[in-house]
């Protein structure tokens, strides 16, 4: 078995037909492979940054005026702004009221349009919203609930007097809101416009 010199202390390997583990004699493996390592001159940069601002100032440019046509209108109707009362339901849950909205578009739009809403300080994973639940009510108890479930549910363990079950905030908060176009709208050109709602989740 040859041996071989390792901080001045001989040590013993394997004959090679015997080392299994070897890398093959590629360059790959070997580490051989040609590599181009660039000088960072002065001159080498400065061209370099004028190639790349040739070709970024139009992409910029391309870039602002896509950003600059799209028209986005936005409305906040829950009567939480004082300037904006005449959808606001207050503490009056389970309304059903309709409200209409309104808005002023600044130049044409092109279809598709499209229509969401936003939800705002809701948080599903925040500790009081995770265990506002009572546990036996999932499980099929439908009376006698003790003051510590009762407690979990809170605020709305009862709503309007009436006891809620299933209770707490998983069960009870949803967003119900529905949207509709104005009935008989037509576009400039006197065609009916459609709210399509079909093949609309992302």
């Amino acid at each position: 078995m040859p041996t071989i010199l390792v901080d001045g202390e001989e040590e013993s390997v394997l004959e090679e037909s015997e080392q299994t583990m070897r890398p093959k004699d590629v360059a790959v493996q070997q580490q051989r492979v040609y590599a181009w390592h660039p000088i960072l001159d002065p001159e080498w940069i400065i061209y370099s940054f004028l190639i790349l601002a040739v070709i970024m100032i139009p992409v910029g440019f391309k870039l602002e005026a896509l950003s600059n046509d799209i028209v986005e209108l936005k409305k906040v109707y829950d009567g939480v702004n004082e300037q904006d009362q005449s959808c606001g339901i207050g503490m009056n849950y389970n309304a059903n009221e309709t409200c209409k909205i309104q808005f002023k578009v600044p130049k044409d739009m092109q279809a598709p349009i499209l229509i969401y809403y936003e939800l705002t300080n809701f948080h599903q994973n925040h500790r009081s919203y995770a265990f506002s639940r009572d546990d036996y009510q999932l499980n099929g108890r439908s009376s006698g609930q003790d003051e510590v479930s009762a407690s979990a549910c809170q605020p709305l363990n009862e709503l309007g007097g009436i006891k809620l079950n299933p209770c707490g905030m998983i069960a009870n908060t949803f967003f119900n809101d529905v949207f509709a176009l104005e009935p008989d709208s037509k576009d400039a050109n006197g065609e009916d416009i459609i709210m399509v709602e079909e093949g609309i989740a992302w």
